[in-house]
């Protein structure tokens, strides 16, 4: 068993290492758990308000539309740019900490670039966009439809979309295990260290993108035990956050409503109060599970650096 192993499996988790995996898991898409709680889908009339009624003309869609969506796809580009970034920072960060905790401190030799984690990552991302363009008309179609003509108004709209449309659903979640076991395998045998004392060199970016299905045919127990546990915390801790914050967000919003108009003083004073004790409240619920999130991270990459570094 390596020393970076060892690390991994020994070392606290320090409060560096648990905000760096924090950041790592939110820049690849877990913030979506801690933002969906506390968006509001609008209604068909809001989206117009919001559009404006010119949504079509003569020609098919208006030039404003086209606008607004070329505006969309830039800020959604710019933000996959950050996030991947982001995460090969993070995934660097998380290297270094491992490497500072073995016995020996960090090997010495070639230090894996911030460039080969992007190319890992964007590789990785494609079996995600195959399923996400293979999908988007189904969800699209049953968005609509539950947009316009709700199925059922107790039931959360996003909850309709993944109910309605199971097929492109099921699809998306296979391939996002899937990439997430490229990026997982390909990243740790990427930031091996590669130093005359290291025992098994790390490859370069692309050698260690064509090692990931050898080692997964190699181990395939090894690979869906893994999976299987990271992804089970993961969804369980998803699905607690997404409880607790948007619990506290509706009695945030049930306590704002009343304090809006109160024709006497003291009253207002009392609302305006309780919701100032509600935001507080809500902001230490976040903090709580902002923790819980980091060390689920962490334990993510704990178990895929066991996994990949003793195989």
């Amino acid at each position: 068993m390596t020393a970076r192993r060892h690390a991994w499996l020994a070392t606290p988790i320090d409060p560096g290492l648990l905000a760096t995996a924090l950041l790592g898991w939110l820049v690849r898409g877990g913030l979506l758990v801690v933002v969906v709680p506390l968006l509001a889908i609008p209604s068909p009339v809001g989206l117009s308000v919001l559009v404006g009624p010119d949504i079509v003309d003569a020609t098919g869609i208006s030039a404003r539309v086209r606008g607004l969506l070329v505006a969309g796809a830039v800020l959604l580009a710019a933000a996959l740019a950050v996030a991947l970034l982001a995460s090969a920072w993070a995934e660097g960060q998380m290297a270094s900490r491992l490497d500072a905790g073995t016995s020996s401190g960090p090997e010495p030799g070639r230090r894996p670039g911030r460039a080969g984690l992007i190319g890992i990552s964007l590789v990785a991302l494609v079996p995600l966009g195959l399923a996400a363009a293979a999908a988007a008309g189904e969800l699209i179609a049953v968005g609509t439809q539950e947009l316009i003509f709700p199925s059922r108004l107790d039931v959360p709209f996003v909850l309709r979309v993944l109910e309605g449309a199971r097929g492109g659903v099921a699809l998306l979640i296979a391939a996002t295990v899937v990439a997430d076991l490229i990026n997982a395998v390909a990243a740790r045998r990427y930031l091996r260290p590669a130093g005359p004392t290291a025992a098994r060199p790390g490859a370069s970016a692309i050698g260690a993108l064509l090692e990931v299905l050898p080692w997964t045919l190699r181990h395939p127990l090894r690979a869906l035990g893994t999976a299987a546990v990271a992804w089970g915390l993961t969804v369980a801790a998803s699905a607690v956050a997404i409880a607790v914050l948007g619990d506290a967000w509706s009695g945030l919003g049930a306590i704002a409503r009343p304090a809006i108009g109160r024709p006497d003083l003291i009253s207002g004073l009392l609302s305006g109060l309780f919701f100032v004790v509600g935001s507080l409240i809500l902001a230490a619920l976040l903090g709580v599970v902002l923790v819980i999130l980091g060390l689920v991270a962490t334990i993510r990459g704990r178990l895929w650096t066991r996994a990949v570094d003793g195989a």
